[in-house]
């Protein structure tokens, strides 16, 4: 039985149609396949035991065809988790370009560009959230200051019964529950955790290696010109369908292919760019035009509008 490595990213939610960026997510990662197959596990259990945890004095006495492909099984080893580094990072960034559009978004609709108010307002809905909760779980959810006015107006028995939210503007009351604080999850200069990919943990020329692949794949494919002209090739019709390809149509396909290939990389690149340059702008956040300027980037980001046609150029 196979499994994929890579997992097409899916819509957040079910009724919203999946934004470009996850599509040509998708399609990059469709296309680094062949690193995928080479790192799918090859053996049984108990080859894989022989060759790597044994006992060392047996080790030793490995032949060498046996040292041979422990050395392949290494390198395959360090070859899916890596695969699966690249399948969570870009997951991840999917989920922080939608959520930072998604949140900015609400910011200009619903409070109309007004920083003071959003954070008042905000800070009310989330507290609400968490009340009546335990206090262990309005520790972990609300702010110190916060959980301390709950916790000196709440009656044991009558969870949140007696307690009102306490109406707040101070600077200090209102720090956690601001749009900065918000977005701040999305974006690596802001945020000191590193657990997850976030708009600029990683550099767009990090992406080099594997966006060479994308960009080479069908080149690496059995070309018409390599098979017999009797040969049978087969691919997918409009309707799904399975239907014998001609020499003229393959040789088409094969054009269309290294041209999606190479639009698919440069897109990439452009995106990976922008991202870069989307984390610079999160930290120069200081009034409603600076989040217009970013929302709007995130946007095309989030669409993958104003793309160059790297392919048809070379083309």
């Amino acid at each position: 039985m196979r499994f994929r490595i890579f997992e097409h990213i899916v819509s957040v939610e079910e009724d919203m149609p999946l934004c470009n960026l996850a599509h040509l997510f998708n399609g990059y990662m469709d296309r680094l396949h062949s690193l995928e197959v080479a790192a799918y596990p090859q053996e049984t259990l108990g080859e894989f035991h022989r060759l790597t945890v044994a006992p060392s004095d047996w080790r030793i006495k490995r032949s060498p065809a046996d040292r041979e492909k422990a050395e392949v099984l290494r390198a395959a080893q360090e070859q899916f988790y890596l695969l699966s580094v690249v399948n969570s990072s870009l997951h991840d960034l999917h989920l922080c370009v939608v959520g930072a559009c998604n949140a900015l978004g609400e910011f200009f609709t619903s409070f109309d560009g007004d920083l003071h108010r959003y954070a008042v307002e905000n800070r009310l809905r989330r507290i609400a959230e968490f009340v009546p909760g335990t206090e262990d779980e309005l520790a972990e959810a609300m702010h110190p200051a916060d959980l301390a006015d709950y916790l000196a107006n709440w009656e044991p028995g009558e969870p949140g019964g007696p307690w009102k939210l306490i109406h707040k503007e101070d600077a200090e009351s209102l720090a956690p529950y601001t749009l900065l604080a918000e977005i701040g999850h999305y974006f690596a200069p802001l945020c000191e955790y590193r657990t997850i990919e976030r708009i600029g943990s990683t550099l767009p020329d990090e992406w080099d290696y594997f966006t060479e692949v994308v960009r080479e794949c069908s080149a690496n494919h059995l070309k018409t010109s390599q098979l017999p002209e009797a040969a049978g090739v087969y691919r997918k019709n409009a309707a799904g369908e399975y239907e014998q390809q001609s020499v003229a149509q393959r040789v088409e396909n094969e054009l269309n292919d290294g041209m999606k290939d190479r639009r698919v990389a440069g897109w990439f690149q452009q995106i990976m760019h922008r991202l870069q340059y989307v984390a610079g702008l999160s930290v120069m956040l200081t009034d409603a035009a600076s989040y217009r300027e970013l929302s709007d980037e995130l946007l095309t980001i989030r669409d993958c509008t104003g793309l160059r046609d790297t392919a048809a150029a070379i083309a």
